[in-house]
């Protein structure tokens, strides 16, 4: 969480173990008048189902809207199958968050979301895509699984995808839950898996940044013989023959 107070990050850990842990960070300022962010905090009730959380202000359009997700456990949930979560924006009012079913003690796990949304309607505004699905387990490692974006991109230059996934499987045979993503091409993105040894469910966004309004500057002019009229006809000089 950011802490606007001391202008520091700070970082919360499920169990206080006496294991270290390494982390990587950066801190990322959207600014302007266009970006509107908002932390929503998630305690789970049960596993297997979605569960809503309200942003404190109604998204404008949800199809400007992405997610950066976290999640942290207390207690002894560390199975494959309680290590991750899927989360998404379902409404203008509504973030939907979800264990995998076979995760336990519902009430140790937390999942925080960061709404980050773009408001900007003219120029070029923001897109976002969103798509889910199933990766079954089993094949060769390491496997990468190809899918459709849902709609082809103007420019991949300037667009981004997250994801966000869980896993079958109970024990701790890791890095089954782990995938990577990355867009391939204008249509598609995939995931890349080290192990495939348990089923993941996974959720998408294909993000397509927003670029500022476009300003035309004429540098061509053609002159026009004068008509005495509010619409010129003939381009100068006067007659058929036309100055290039």
């Amino acid at each position: 969480t950011w802490n606007g107070g001391t202008t520091q990050i700070d970082f919360t850990r499920g169990n206080a173990g006496g294991n270290p842990v390494g982390i990587s960070w950066a801190a990322v300022e959207f600014t302007g008048a266009n970006w509107v962010v908002q932390r929503l905090e998630h305690t789970y009730t049960l596993s297997g189902v979605d569960e809503a959380e309200t942003p404190t202000t109604n998204f404008n359009n949800i199809g400007r809207v992405f997610l950066h997700t976290q999640k942290r456990m207390i207690g002894g949930e560390n199975g494959l199958d309680e290590h991750g979560h899927t989360v998404y924006v379902s409404a203008t009012n509504a973030v939907q968050f979800k264990l995998a079913s076979g995760a336990s003690t519902p009430a140790n796990h937390v999942s925080v979301a960061y709404a980050i949304e773009n408001t900007q309607t003219a120029g070029m505004p923001m897109v976002v895509t969103r798509s889910s699905g199933t990766i079954t387990a089993g094949g060769s490692e390491p496997r990468t699984t190809t899918l459709s974006i849902g709609k082809t991109l103007t420019d991949p230059s300037i667009a981004s995808v997250v994801a966000n996934n869980y896993s079958a499987g109970t024990g701790t045979a890791f890095p089954r839950p782990m995938m990577a993503v990355s867009i391939t091409s204008t249509s598609q993105y995939e995931f890349w898996q080290s192990d495939t040894g348990d089923t993941q469910e996974y959720r998408t966004e294909v993000m397509e940044w927003p670029t500022g309004v476009r300003v035309f500057n004429q540098n061509y002019y053609r002159f026009y013989v004068d008509n005495d009229a509010v619409n010129p006809t003939d381009p100068w000089p006067a007659g058929a023959t036309d100055l290039a």
